[in-house]
């Protein structure tokens, strides 16, 4: 095996873990790894329950599927809206009561919402988080998403939270593989460097916060 096989890390993930893991991990990971080039390859959400030999990042956990796990995210699960589409309504105090005004919403398909009735009326039905989140800030519906994806559109304004400290509901994410898996060397310094969560610091591991 080459050199330039030997520095490569070929990954699956899907595309809200895809988008993350660029943004706020590949950055600090480069810094200590700048010769090794992660080959990143999204899937659909069907994908991550079948067996395959690459490195994978995804949120469900595939009981028949014989892979080794390391859980290395967290994120807390809330309401978004734009403050556009929130103008229309009156002030609202619980997610039931986005029935009542018939306010339009943003379904992820395979991820029910706290509210399941929501999915069923749902105005708009989305492949992942990601397009969610863009047809949430567009002004098209109230979405059920990841804090780890709507934080940058709240800092810039673009969205809002309703329901603020109404749910605790968290997701996770996990690194995949297969057991008897033979790592190359790049691959080997990518797993320990998600398994051990060094880019998170301490601070942020003990409050179960990620990375802004």
């Amino acid at each position: 095996m080459g050199t330039e096989e030997r520095n490569i890390v070929e990954l699956e993930a899907l595309p809200a873990l895809a988008e993350h893991l660029v943004k706020k991990v590949l950055p600090h990971f480069r810094e200590q790894n700048a010769d090794i080039l992660v080959n990143i390859q999204t899937i659909p959400f069907q994908k991550q329950f079948e067996p395959g030999e690459k490195l994978r990042l995804h949120t469900q956990l595939a009981e028949n599927t014989n892979r080794t796990y390391h859980h290395y995210l967290s994120s807390k699960l809330g309401f978004y809206s734009s403050e556009q589409l929130m103008e229309q309504v009156s002030p609202l105090t619980a997610p039931e009561e986005l029935i009542n005004y018939r306010i339009p919403w943003v379904s992820i398909k395979n991820q029910p919402s706290s509210v399941p009735v929501l999915d069923k009326q749902a105005a708009y039905i989305v492949d992942n988080a990601l397009l969610s989140a863009e047809a949430t800030v567009n002004g098209l519906g109230v979405s059920w998403n990841y804090a780890t994806i709507m934080d940058d559109y709240l800092r810039t304004g673009q969205a809002i939270e309703l329901f603020k400290n109404q749910t605790d509901a968290e997701a996770h994410a996990y690194l995949s593989y297969p057991p008897n898996k033979q790592f190359n060397k790049a691959e080997q310094l990518f797993v320990d460097y998600m398994a051990n969560t060094s880019w998170l610091s301490r601070k942020q591991i003990a409050s179960k916060q990620l990375p802004n």
